[in-house]
């Protein structure tokens, strides 16, 4: 059966964080978080990530179009994302 190889905690860290930033996640098991921001847009989100050099996935489809898939990594870019995701929530106010 397959497992997922994702760094201790890693998954958790990034759901918690998000969960506490007001955003929907689903649950998995997979390598990677599906979420979208309780306000605003994901397309906006994305973008303002993408300019930070932190990538995530993002897709057009109207039923998905405001969900992030985010793959999970190290806790160094566990933390770069969710200090990210917290500032530009803080400047969208």
């Amino acid at each position: 059966s397959a497992t997922c190889e994702c760094p201790a905690g890693g998954w958790r860290s990034i759901s918690d964080g998000l969960l506490g930033m007001g955003f929907e996640v689903l649950p998995s098991q997979a390598n990677f978080i599906f979420t979208r921001p309780g306000t605003g847009s994901g397309l906006a989100l994305f973008n303002a990530l993408r300019q930070e050099n932190i990538l995530v996935r993002r897709w057009d489809s109207p039923r998905i179009a405001n969900w992030l898939r985010i793959s999970i990594g190290t806790p160094e870019q566990t933390q770069l994302l969710l200090t990210a995701v917290a500032e530009m929530l803080d400047r969208a106010d």
